[in-house]
């Protein structure tokens, strides 16, 4: 659920940038280092996160990165210009990294057998939160548009609140 939530609020901003380009009047120069911010951020910070999981409990850091990536993500509903699309997107790339080393971790701890067969679960659930992302994030936006993503915070809270409570 973790994972689903995590990458289900990462793929929004690709649904957001068709209107961002519009609304703000962005370049897709500005959408580029925008979405390889988001990346980079994600990407090159796992490996710190993994140490502060190792050293200050999992869950609590797979938790609190579910519900701040959220927030960063539904905060882009608010940006003003590219500046401010790409500062929100590199904190909710950090906290999109902050939970990827340390739900694998928890997904691993969670088998005490079958670990693959518990960490490719843990897989599915991003990639079916990538899949499923797009397809309705496009009609609620195109419906009600990028106020949407300030919902994401609400099953965020909840998933994040159910990873502290039940996971090991």
């Amino acid at each position: 659920a973790g994972h689903f939530t995590v990458d289900y609020a990462a793929a929004l901003p690709t649904m957001m940038y068709p209107f961002l380009v519009v609304s703000l009047g962005l370049s897709y120069a500005d959408v580029g280092v925008a979405a390889g911010t988001f990346t980079l951020a994600n990407s090159l910070i796992q490996p710190l996160f993994g140490y502060v999981g190792d050293r200050f409990g999992h869950r609590h850091v797979a938790a609190f990165g579910i519900v701040m990536q959220a927030a960063f993500i539904g905060s882009l509903a608010f940006v003003w210009n590219s500046t401010s699309l790409i500062v929100l997107l590199a904190f909710a790339g950090i906290f999109t990294g902050m939970f990827h080393p340390v739900g694998a971790a928890v997904a691993n701890r969670a088998a005490r057998t079958l670990k693959g067969a518990s960490v490719g679960t843990f897989f599915i659930g991003g990639t079916l939160g990538f899949a499923i992302s797009p397809l309705i994030a496009a009609k609620i936006f195109e419906e009600f548009g990028l106020g949407y993503a300030t919902f994401m915070i609400i099953p965020a809270l909840a998933v994040g609140f159910a990873v502290l409570k039940f996971a090991s």
